[in-house]
């Protein structure tokens, strides 16, 4: 049986790498929910915002069967989790990726290690230069809202988002600690 997570620390370490804001934002029980099969010992997840949501852990077809009513754009964790989506799902439409705007970072979590926007590459797409297209149009669509600043931040030991963001003209700010992890901001001047 699916249910809600409600101490959502249990689950934190089956997305631990993972570098995407609305998963943190699930976790921390910011907005978002995160629903499970075993709310005792989960070792499958499915964090859940928005029309977003991401799978990891040991792949479980029960908590795609019984996902949130409406479309989802669904980010598998690996192949195994992709290959189940492709099964439950027979008429999904595979995306390589996506990318989200927020016009203002005026939040505590946004304004400190969430951002100005996000991204994600699925596993198999990754090391294609995809990331860096996104962050890139994400700038182009930054300043066409008037943003002259953007933050961009990415886990310390994450050296491929790391690249995404110099190659992106980020200029290194500090390193702070979000739960444990340490993380890199960075400032892309959008008006150059």
């Amino acid at each position: 049986m699916v249910v809600e997570l409600d101490d959502t620390s249990k689950v934190k370490d089956l997305f631990a790498g993972w570098q995407e804001t609305l998963i943190y934002s699930c976790v921390q029980k910011v907005m978002g929910k995160i629903y499970v099969t075993d709310p005792d010992e989960p070792v499958s997840a499915f964090a859940y915002v928005g029309c977003f949501g991401f799978v990891a852990g040991e792949p479980n077809r029960e908590l795609l069967e019984n996902k949130p009513e409406g479309f989802a754009i669904i980010t598998p964790q690996n192949e195994a989790w992709a290959s189940l989506i492709e099964e439950v799902y027979t008429n999904v439409r595979k995306v390589t990726r996506y990318a989200i705007k927020k016009d203002h970072i005026n939040h505590p979590i946004l304004g400190t290690w969430g951002g100005h926007c996000g991204y994600s590459v699925r596993p198999s797409e990754r090391g294609k230069g995809y990331a860096i297209e996104m962050l890139r149009l994400n700038v182009k669509n930054a300043k066409k809202r008037g943003i002259e600043k953007m933050l961009v931040t990415c886990d310390s030991d994450n050296t491929a988002s790391e690249k995404t963001i110099l190659a992106n003209s980020g200029v290194f700010e500090s390193t702070i600690n979000v739960d444990g992890t340490e993380m890199k901001r960075y400032w892309i001047n959008v008006s150059e």
